[in-house]
């Protein structure tokens, strides 16, 4: 889980630190930095080193921090140095402009990871191994250098739970630390909050601590990513692989500010895959997910996938327009469709109350080939209704899309097979659309209520439709490609934006997969 930043640095710069001049030709190093653009880290111990992370600060200094080993072996020791924004070594930092830390004797460690909080503390973590197990350490060191010992102990926190701990500081002061289970009591991935003096903040999950097992058969699960929203909320990304089986999965998890599961999202808070191995997240700014990674098997596999969550409507969305937000309307749900765009749906009965609303893939085949759905599928359920009695659905879609017909994939009464069926208004039940306003007319227990049970509840699953001779001009979304390359799901299609968005991306994965 390491920044782009400390691959680059590793990778091209061979444990040198280089910046770029905005105004020299491209590739050229800017010569006013270090001694021809270039520095050169020492640490006087020994020459086996590897960088594992740099950051910038915000007055343009930057730091790097790496793990050298001893010529003559032993454990290797952890070193950061800062540099001024011209490349010098700034003095004011630690001695000399180098900070050492020695983890347990006898340990291996790696993976350091550097942040910033809002106060210009430096906070690092790092996996240690040993002979009694696997740790991980949080230190917390003041701007000057020198360790904060107001945190933790000594400026040290250590937990014997978790590693491949990352570091995520929040703007109130906490830290979050998301890792790996080491134990049966952490399973596979594990989220922890610090107080801002190193202590468990018992107000999250259970004493500061959120745990997640993998409940399939793959034989190990690991924490790939993650990202912290503004409002506490965060996702967690994970992938799993089993010896017996080249098929790999991934899961991702979704929890609130107070460490619970957002129900809302996924099943419970979660969702699971199989088949892709997705390795890094990243929010878009309009709050949507992009995952990246694999698809097939142990990383034999030549495509690389791309999915876009749709994620939430924001909490002030108001899509039939009445002057409420939707969120606070029990008889109201929106959601982003497939096709990439927002749908509300509007119960009309008094007390009836939809819930279940979820977005569904658009199908790879529909029910006819001149037959297409700009907007995917959506399923939903409308409670509260007279046992045996009717009610009505309004559907609310874009205003620049016009559709021609409802099809539904269920049983009905006449055949109770899951089955295409054009859900036509025949004075009972169906569809009646006047623009892009779509009336669906519901009887419970009969067409168009896929358990065909009068038990006071309609569920649907269906979408709106355009055939040959219709006009849709929303976004149709896309899909992934055959063969060999990358697959795109469940988005628009991929403009020049999103691919210049998605070019680093795929830079981070990659880099990832050979350290892997």
């Amino acid at each position: 889980m390491k920044r782009f930043a400390a691959v680059i640095f590793s990778v091209f710069f061979l444990f040198s630190v280089s910046i770029p001049a905005a105004t020299a030709a491209e590739g050229d190093a800017y010569t006013t930095f270090g001694t021809n653009g270039s520095v050169i880290c020492h640490d006087g111990q020994g020459t086996d080193n590897d960088v594992d992370d740099v950051i910038i600060q915000s007055d343009g200094k930057i730091l790097v921090v790496w793990r050298s080993y001893p010529a003559t072996g032993g454990s290797a020791k952890l070193f950061i140095q800062r540099y001024t924004s011209d490349g010098k070594i700034d003095t004011s930092f630690g001695s000399g402009g180098t900070v050492t830390y020695s983890p347990a004797s006898n340990s291996s460690c790696k993976d350091y990871e550097m942040h910033t909080d809002s106060g210009g503390k430096i906070l690092v973590t790092g996996d240690c191994s040993s002979s009694g197990g696997v740790f991980s350490f949080l230190l917390r060191y003041k701007s000057d250098g020198t360790l904060d010992t107001t945190f933790g102990t000594d400026g040290v926190v250590s937990n014997s739970d978790m590693s491949g701990g990352s570091v995520l500081p929040m703007n109130s002061g906490k830290i979050l630390l998301v890792g790996d289970g080491e134990t049966s009591a952490t399973g596979d991935a594990v989220v922890l909050r610090y107080n801002s003096d190193g202590t468990l903040d018992t107000t999250f999950g259970t004493n500061g601590v959120v745990t997640y097992t993998d409940d399939r058969s793959y034989d190990s699960c690991w924490v790939s990513d993650h990202v912290l929203q503004p409002d506490g909320k965060i996702y967690v990304l994970g992938a799993c692989k089993s010896s017996s089986s080249p098929i790999e999965g991934s899961f991702l998890l979704y929890y609130n500010s107070d460490g619970s599961p957002d129900t809302s999202f996924g099943t419970k808070g979660v969702i699971q895959y199989d088949g892709e191995s997705y390795r890094d997240i990243v929010q878009l700014p309009d709050g949507r997910i992009l995952l990246v990674g694999n698809e097939g098997n142990n990383y034999n596999s030549s495509r690389i996938v791309l999915t876009r969550l749709l994620g939430p409507i924001p909490a002030d969305y108001d899509g039939d327009r009445d002057g409420t937000a939707d969120a606070d309307e029990p008889g109201v749900a929106s959601l982003y469709t497939a096709g990439d765009a927002a749908v509300t749906l509007k119960a009309k009965g008094s007390g009836e109350t939809i819930t279940a609303a979820t977005s569904l893939p658009k199908p790879a085949s529909g029910p006819s080939s001149n037959t297409t759905f700009p907007y995917g599928l959506f399923s939903f359920k409308v409670n509260k209704v007279g046992s045996g009695q009717g009610t009505t659905v309004t559907i609310y879609l874009p205003s620049d899309t016009t559709v021609n017909a409802y099809y539904m994939y269920g049983p009905t009464p006449d055949n109770t097979s899951d089955h295409w069926y054009k859900f036509s208004y025949d004075g009972t039940t169906g569809a009646e659309i006047s623009g892009h306003t779509i009336t669906l007319h519901f009887v419970d227990g009969k067409r168009g209520d896929d358990d065909l049970t009068a038990d006071g509840v309609i569920t649907d699953a269906g979408g709106p439709a355009v055939e040959a001779g219709g006009l849709s001009t929303g976004s149709s979304g896309g899909g992934g490609g055959g063969g060999g390359g990358c697959a795109l799901r469940q988005g628009a299609p991929a403009g020049p934006d999103l691919v210049f968005l998605l070019l680093p991306l795929l830079l981070i994965y990659l880099a990832k997969r050979r350290r892997a």
